[in-house]
């Protein structure tokens, strides 16, 4: 078993395959209830759940790691495939909002950004950006459940291709813009293309609610926002001071990321 402070998972065999066993903190007691809840939704791209139980949740093995599979130069699904995928996966998953806030899943939605953020350090120097950015989202996209870490890490690919989107941990309920921050970057340095191109990639799906320029530009405040939503999802977890020294004291890292895209030395997937 293998026990973080963010969880303790191990694999788990069974007379009918492999299986996987995970085991949530406190904070984080809601995901196996919402990766249920958001598996009869999407159930093609979600784990298939086996059984859960309060923070226990108990899983079919959804294949490899895409990013073990990409180190191996093995075949994979192209990133502007994925992030077109997830930018459907968030359209879809707008009507359990409601289900998810009953859940327990932090209530992240634009216009309580500020009021969450008022105890991390150096807000006051940072609301009039939240406030712009938050007004600068727009109302054409709904909010969402958002998965903030559809990272290569996150991403399984089973024998025949098929890609299911784990770790529901630190979703929330937010604006899906977002959540668009580490699939962006990832698949920046992936793959050395355009991150205005694959950031198009992944508005495809938003299309339908508005024109393409307008949801550039309102992803533009997403992408800061989503920073910021980091920092909030890891204040939650509330993780000992040996823990943060070991994953980079990742509050402060986010909130100067956030500083960085609003001043405008960190640009489209640099994040």
């Amino acid at each position: 078993m293998l026990a973080r402070p963010w969880s303790a998972v191990a694999r788990v065999p069974t007379t009918d395959g492999e299986a996987w066993f995970k085991e949530d903190p406190p904070p984080l007691a809601f995901e196996p209830a919402l990766t249920a809840a958001l598996a009869r939704r999407r159930p093609g791209i979600l784990p298939e759940v086996i059984t859960f139980e309060g923070p226990r949740l108990l899983t079919r093995d959804a294949g490899s790691r895409l990013r073990t599979r990409l180190d191996a130069g093995g075949r994979a699904p192209s990133w502007e495939a994925l992030l077109s995928e997830h930018g459907k996966l968030q359209l879809d998953l707008a009507p359990a909002v409601d289900e998810a806030l009953a859940l327990g899943v932090l209530d992240a939605s634009p216009e309580r950004l500020e009021e969450l953020s008022a105890g991390l350090p150096g807000h006051e120097r940072r609301r009039n950006a939240i406030r712009d950015a938050v007004a600068g989202l727009g109302s054409d996209v709904p909010i969402s459940v958002v998965h903030t870490e559809a990272h290569d890490g996150n991403l399984f690919i089973a024998e025949n291709d098929h890609v299911r989107l784990l770790d529901w941990a630190e979703a929330v309920v937010s604006h899906p813009f977002v959540g668009a921050v580490l699939p962006l970057r990832f698949a920046v340095e992936r793959t050395g293309r355009s991150p205005e191109r694959l950031r198009d990639a992944y508005l495809e799906a938003f299309t339908s609610l508005a024109p393409l320029t307008e949801l550039r530009e309102s992803f533009s405040h997403g992408y800061l926002l989503g920073a910021l939503v980091r920092a909030l999802t890891w204040a939650v977890l509330d993780v000992s001071p040996d823990v943060s020294a070991e994953v980079g004291d990742p509050v402060p890292a986010w909130l100067d990321i956030f500083d960085g895209i609003a001043a405008g030395t960190i640009t489209l997937g640099e994040a």
